[in-house]
């Protein structure tokens, strides 16, 4: 099966194909705040061109996604990483591909065997998943090890 996972920031959006793994970084102009409605459109169009551009050179089967986290003091960002998701929605909806989401806090018990896990943990196991010390961006990290986790516990990841 080709998966695409991916972290999704609203200014770094870790992916990971399995044998590729890189992040993705949002124009600076469209990632200054305040964020204006006009920031913000460019913003999501601009991650939408990405997104299919991403998806259709790669053409996966699947693509899964880590769930969106809505931390209390960050309403607003929140908000946006909602609509965030909702544009990768769109674009898998466009392209007829399924979509996993898989809660944070499964995806760190089941790396670290904690669900409270901080970035730090969750990079140096991507780094010791990949062998590979160049990993240190949290997003890429995470992208990498939801690629891994949906790969090897794929049922009990939540399909939406």
């Amino acid at each position: 099966m080709r998966l695409t996972a991916f972290d999704l920031g609203l200014k770094t959006t870790g992916v990971s194909h399995g044998d590729t793994y890189f992040a993705l970084h949002a124009p600076t102009q469209l990632s200054r705040s305040p964020m204006t409605g006009e920031r913000r459109q460019g913003r999501f169009g601009w991650w939408e061109e990405t997104f299919r551009y991403e998806l259709e050179d790669r053409q996966p089967d699947m693509v899964v996604v880590e769930a969106p986290f809505i931390h209390p003091r960050n309403v607003s960002g929140a908000v946006d990483l909602i609509m965030l998701h909702g544009v990768l929605r769109a674009v898998c909806a466009r392209l007829e591909l399924p979509v996993a989401s898989v809660d944070n806090r499964v995806l760190k018990k089941w790396v670290t065997g904690h669900g409270n896990a901080p970035k730090e943990d969750m990079v140096l196991a991507a780094q010791f998943w990949k062998v590979d010390e160049g990993i240190v961006d949290h997003n890429v990290a995470d992208a990498v090890l939801l690629w891994h986790y949906h790969m090897e516990a794929g049922d009990a990841s939540e399909s939406a």
